[in-house]
């Protein structure tokens, strides 16, 4: 009779999973350099759904944020072009919301 772990198939795990889409490659290299910059400065660090709600609220296509990610790109700094461009681009967007966290501070 054949030991039972030579008669189960062994399944593996792939090393590395591909299931980003475009779009969540852009806004992770967005957040990869605003929070390179915020941390610089002290600040505390953006995190993704933040940053994602500031894109999908407006609308921003893929288009729209690959020509903004080049914008960003060229300028001296970074984080200063992306914040001057958000407010700049989308005003009402920048507004202080008046919600806060669980923990009592303020969302973007």
């Amino acid at each position: 009779m054949k030991p039972l772990s030579e008669s189960l198939k062994v399944y593996s795990f792939p090393k590395e999973r591909m299931r980003g889409t475009e779009r969540g490659e852009i806004v992770d290299m967005f957040l990869n350099q605003v929070n390179a910059d915020r941390q610089l400065h002290g600040l505390q660090i953006v995190v993704r759904s933040a940053l994602d709600f500031l894109f999908r609220k407006r609308g921003m296509t893929i288009n729209i944020l690959w020509s903004f990610y080049r914008e960003c790109e060229k300028a001296e700094n970074f984080g200063k072009h992306f914040w001057w461009g958000m407010k700049e681009k989308f005003p009402e967007l920048m507004k202080p919301t008046g919600l806060t966290s669980k923990y009592g501070k303020a969302r973007i």
